[in-house]
């Protein structure tokens, strides 16, 4: 028989047992918690543990889905003594299906995505260059250098540029990413930015445009600066050979050139001019301080007409655009009385100092119209206008109202917006306020029936016409969309992340580019935290605002958004700069 080594400790541990089965259970259980960690929503916390958002909600008394970094959440009651069982790790939703290499030297990036989410042509950009794409999937570059510099195979040497000068290169990368060529250009001025455009052609016809001062040299050809400084112009084929090369002539100063090239091979080119500028046999005056001139230019690089603004202060070129019709939208700033052909249309600037207006130039160099635009900056990252096929052109006012406060900060006045609509001869045919508190459109894309896709900022509430959205005490952002009439068909509100970008395909499609920023809610505005951004979310809705898809990018290091645009073939191309390695893939539900 064998002999109980332990008897006293055995009645101990079957007493302590027959105890626990008296207690109730509330002292048995204890509750599971969770610490808020970088990306954490409560969408994603309900699924790692398999409960209800509500229930989380419920237990920590949240108003809201809102949930703060280090936030310690009550997630569930569990049995103290039951079976230790691993917790779930932690599930990301991200599925990674390209890298791309970190490189300090070259932080800038691009990449495409397809209607179907998938990402293409991921590639690493030469540092502060200007990009272009053809159809073929070829890219253009060009920028400033001052040293030697390597293009795959190729070697340029920058050559020594006179004080306030700096050299110039183009080059040429197939879709593979592989370089094809690259050659030396001219000098630019450097004045912070360097004075320097670059348009691309469907067909692959590269032109490019810089300022200079002094002396240069474009293809062996010297040019020297009739006054404070002229610009030269120059076109290539696809395979850099030289096509043709101007000069704009002037006798004061011709600076910030910009260009937009048409389907068609009509380029434009534009910037500002002090004193008389001579265009081949063209010439034209300033008669102000400081002018805007656009001209046109064929194929083979003719000069074919030259047009002005004629204000009595300064004007300064903003942005060119090509409309969908193949005019071309001038966005400048104004400082006095402004007249375009021989309509005035603002005697001056309003009483809050608005200086900015847009105008549309046809194909033959006439002035269709213009129009005062009120923004609260000069800053064209963010796109207040669009245009159609037809010609029309939506445009967004943001301005300050009075005397209706801020609700997120003391003392500060509200902003208000509103959407207008205007045919290719600049009749208006509707003006529509967004009703709400601190309101402003930061984009808008024009749709293929005639609507129109807005995303912007509201801190309060936002009316549009049936859609009532909230912000909840917070800064938030939407987007919507408007019929041709102005109406609005849906409106959606976005939180959790910086909606930077908004544009539609020729499908319909819409996509959203959006920086994700996990933050703290401190009672009024959110307090973002830098430490942790470095993700880019893209997504994509059909026109009645259904979600198709969503991908992302996974970065060791802060992604920031240059720009976005939807390229020859109709996928979505971002640019960025981000010096870590990065993932590319889809952000799963």
């Amino acid at each position: 028989m064998r002999m109980d080594k332990f008897p006293a400790t055995r009645r101990m541990l079957i007493n302590l047992l027959a105890l626990l089965a008296l207690l109730p259970a509330s002292l048995v259980a204890e509750m599971l918690t969770h610490r808020v960690v970088s990306g954490d929503t409560l969408y994603n916390i309900s699924k790692r543990y398999g409960v209800s958002i509500e229930d989380i909600k419920a237990l920590n008394n949240l108003r809201d889905n809102t949930i703060s970094l280090n936030q310690v959440l009550k997630i569930k009651e569990v049995d103290r003594y039951a079976a230790i069982v691993a917790q779930p790790e932690p599930q990301s939703g991200f599925a990674a299906g390209a890298k791309l290499e970190a490189d300090a030297n070259i932080p800038m990036f691009t990449a495409s995505i397809d209607a179907e989410g998938n990402w293409l042509n991921i590639r690493r950009l030469p540092a502060n260059a200007l990009h272009a794409e053809d159809a073929a999937g070829n890219r253009y570059y060009a920028g400033v250098f001052s040293q030697k510099t390597e293009f795959g195979q190729i070697t340029l040497q920058a050559r020594t540029a006179p004080s306030g000068l700096t050299d110039t290169w183009l080059a040429c990368q197939d879709s593979a990413g592989k370089w094809l060529w690259a050659k030396n250009l001219a000098f630019v001025k450097d004045e912070g930015e360097p004075q320097l455009a670059l348009a691309v052609g469907s067909s692959g016809s590269v032109c490019v445009a810089g300022a200079f001062s002094g002396k240069t040299e474009l293809n062996r050809q010297e040019y020297l600066a009739s006054g404070g400084g002229d610009i030269w112009l120059a076109g290539f084929d696809k395979g850099g050979e030289p096509l043709w090369q101007k000069r704009a002539s002037c006798s004061g100063t011709a600076s910030r050139p910009a260009l937009a090239l048409g389907s068609d091979g009509l380029l434009c080119l534009a910037g500002d001019f002090s004193g008389s500028l001579t265009l081949g046999s063209l010439g034209i005056a300033s008669g102000g301080e400081t002018d805007i001139f656009a001209a046109g230019l064929d194929s083979a690089g003719n000069w074919l007409w030259a047009e002005k603004t004629n204000g009595a202060k300064s004007e300064n070129l903003l942005k060119l655009s090509l409309a969908k019709d193949g005019a071309f939208i001038i966005a400048g700033s104004s400082t006095g009385n402004l007249v375009l052909g021989g309509a005035n249309i603002g005697s001056k600037p309003d009483g809050s100092g608005n200086v900015i207006f847009i105008s549309r130039l046809s194909a033959d160099a006439t002035w269709n119209w213009g129009s005062r635009l009120q923004q609260l900056s000069t800053d064209c990252f963010r796109k207040c206008f669009d245009t159609d096929a037809a010609g029309n052109t939506w445009f967004a006012d943001n301005y300050y109202g009075n005397p209706i406060p801020n609700p997120i900060y003391d003392g500060a006045l509200s902003v208000n917006s509103s959407l207008s609509l205007v045919d290719s001869q600049g009749r208006k045919l509707w003006t529509r306020s967004l009703e709400g508190t601190d309101v402003s459109i930061d984009w808008i894309s024009s749709g293929r029936q005639k609507d129109l896709f807005v995303a912007g900022t509201f801190s309060g509430s936002l009316s549009l016409d049936s859609q009532k959205l909230s912000a909840g005490g917070h800064k938030a952002q939407f987007y919507a969309r408007f019929d041709a009439d102005g109406k609005c068909l849906w409106a959606r509100k976005w939180l959790g992340t910086d909606l930077l970008f908004l544009d539609n395909d020729l499908a319909g499609n819409l996509y959203l580019v959006a920086k994700y920023r996990p933050y703290i809610d401190s009672g009024g505005e959110p307090f973002f935290l830098d430490r942790y951004e470095g993700k880019l979310f893209v997504a994509r809705l059909d026109e009645a605002g259904n979600w198709c898809w969503a991908a992302r990018t996974e970065a060791s290091q802060p992604q920031h958004l240059i720009g976005a645009d939807i390229d020859f073939k109709g996928n979505l191309r971002v640019t960025g700069s981000c010096p870590g390695e990065m993932s590319f893939g889809a952000q799963q539900p």
